[in-house]
């Protein structure tokens, strides 16, 4: 019997100093069925948008924790259909920092 391992990926999710957006370009996350935030004290209690590079797509929300963030069900049914990932705060950073994102496909 043949078994199919679906391996984890990690992204990390760059911040500039004094940023509210993720330096880099929307991640692929293509087709997930999994994901988890690890966020670090510099996002502790801020309120973390995330959304598709697509015009007009708000995304959803939620308030980050320092450590390891699970998605609750209707989070989930939001980002398992995104093809891309744009990481937003509502407070500029104080200094450069990244939240790892953990995804299962």
């Amino acid at each position: 019997m043949s078994v199919i391992i679906r391996e984890p990926r990690q992204v990390v999710v760059n911040f500039a100093n004094g940023a509210t957006t993720q330096t880099e370009p929307a991640v692929y996350v293509g087709d997930c069925s999994l994901a988890a935030f690890i966020v670090p004290a510099e996002f502790n209690g801020d309120t973390l948008r995330i959304k598709t590079s697509i015009t007009g797509d708000t995304g959803f929300t939620f308030n980050a924790a320092t450590g390891r963030n699970n998605l609750d069900s209707d989070q989930a049914a939001a980002f398992f259909p995104m093809h891309n990932m744009i990481i937003e705060t509502n407070t500029a950073t104080s200094a450069a920092a990244s939240i790892t994102v953990l995804l299962k496909q």
